[in-house]
C-alpha cells in the first residue's frame, strides 16, 4: 500500500484543495475511504447523503438543505463556507430541496442505501 503524505494537499492553494475535495465527494468509494474514521460502515443501519452547493463556479454558504423520507424521517442542514452539507440517514427514498435566498428548488429524489454514500450537488444559477 502506498504512503499518503497528508502535508503535499496542505501545501496546495486554496483553488487546488476544493479541487482535490470535490474530486473525493464524486468517488463514493473515496469518499467512504476518507471518512471511515466515524463514517459509515458497510453494515451501518444508516445511509450518508453528501454534496456541494454552488452558483457555478463558487460554494454558496448557507443554504438550506431539507431531506424527507417516504417513511417520515425529515432532516434539515445548512451548508459549511465550502458550500458542503451532509446527512446521515435512514434507508429511504427521500425528496431534496436547496433553499438559497429564499427560492426553494424543485425536490430531487434520492435512494438512500444502508452503509453506503449518495453525492448529491446543485448549482443555482
Amino acid at each position: 500500500m502506498a504512503k499518503f503524505n497528508i502535508n503535499e494537499i496542505k501545501g496546495t492553494s486554496k483553488e487546488e484543495r476544493q479541487a482535490i475535495a470535490e474530486a473525493v465527494r464524486q468517488d463514493p468509494e473515496i469518499w467512504n475511504a476518507v471518512n471511515g474514521i466515524g463514517g459509515l460502515s458497510e453494515k451501518s443501519q444508516s445511509g450518508m447523503m453528501v454534496g456541494t452547493v454552488t452558483d457555478g463556479r463558487d460554494p454558496i454558504k448557507d443554504a438550506t438543505v431539507d431531506a424527507s423520507g417516504k417513511l417520515g424521517m425529515k432532516k434539515s442542514t445548512k451548508t459549511n463556507q465550502y458550500g458542503f452539507y451532509r446527512f446521515e440517514l435512514d434507508q429511504d427514498l427521500y425528496s431534496v430541496t436547496f433553499t438559497i435566498n429564499g427560492q426553494v428548488s424543485d425536490p430531487k429524489e434520492i435512494d438512500v442505501k444502508m452503509g453506503q454514500t449518495t453525492i448529491l450537488d446543485q448549482i443555482q444559477q
